[in-house]
């Protein structure tokens, strides 16, 4: 039968036994020794019945799941309500740094198509990616170059504040591709949403976009198009901003539930 420990009446009990040994006179006798022995002996007993239950308590809280860090959900607000905010994604024919610009999405705070072009790669070297991209042959071969469009872009991002999951490709594509091509360079401010996800949720490893929206119960297609990314970015800052973390109280994917435990 399971009976309720009074904690007050220990620590009391405590209190009651410290403050008599430290008035206690000197020991004459065995049978008194003995005594303060057993006092002593009920002391660390009392002692560890508070520690294990400290114990118990710290275990039971280490394994709450983690809140989001208001300053996170601070700043994931304050970018939505924003009006010059901008989600920049781009696709290319490839990771290398000399990989050809074939399309650029620009959407606003509210979901909105700002600018979307498919453009045609020029450099010989380039072969579209259509599998990844989700861009046909047919599409590219009747798409103007990037030289065409670049004035159109350039006008669009000015102002704008920058929204990229890994601004850093973004930013070194179109400062290479505008290199290559002879454009004027498009300079903006923004921030790589890919860091601040990571953050959000403390991960120590780069985190994808397809996961960190996974975690709010958004399942992007694995063969994801720019508008899939754009629209992914926005609803994990939306989520971000509400302090969402997990759409479930306990991580049970076979991938992530393999990272860590709670849901960052």
């Amino acid at each position: 039968m399971n009976t309720t420990v009074d904690f007050n009446a220990i620590i009391e009990r405590i209190d009651i036994l410290i403050e008599q040994e430290n008035h206690a006179k000197n020991v004459t006798s065995i049978d008194e020794l003995r005594s303060r022995y057993a006092t002593r002996e009920e002391l660390l007993l009392l002692q560890c019945r508070l520690i294990n239950k400290n114990d118990s308590i710290a275990e039971r809280l280490n394994r709450l799941p983690r809140l989001a860090a208001l300053r996170h959900v601070e700043w994931a607000t304050a970018v939505l309500n924003m009006p010059n905010v901008a989600f920049v994604v781009i696709d290319t024919t490839g990771i290398a740094d000399d990989a050809d610009i074939i399309r650029v999405l620009i959407a606003d705070s509210k979901g909105a198509t700002l600018f979307d072009r498919i453009v045609s790669p020029q450099r010989q070297i380039n072969q579209p990616n259509t599998r990844y991209t989700g861009i046909t042959q047919a599409e590219l071969a009747s798409a103007p170059t990037l030289a065409d469009v670049w004035g159109d872009l350039q006008r669009v991002l000015t102002g704008k504040f920058v929204l990229a999951y890994n601004l850093d490709f973004v930013n070194e594509h179109l400062r290479e591709n505008a290199k290559h091509y002879q454009l004027a360079p498009i300079l903006f401010i923004g921030e790589d949403l890919q860091r601040k996800a990571g953050e959000y949720y403390r991960s120590s490893y780069t985190l994808k976009l397809s996961d960190a929206c996974h975690r709010i119960g958004h399942t992007m297609p694995q063969l994801a198009t720019a508008t899939d990314r754009a629209d992914g970015q926005l609803i994990l800052l939306r989520a971000m901003s509400c302090g969402i973390t997990s759409t479930k109280p306990q991580i049970d994917d076979p991938i992530l539930g393999e990272i860590d435990e709670h849901p960052f």
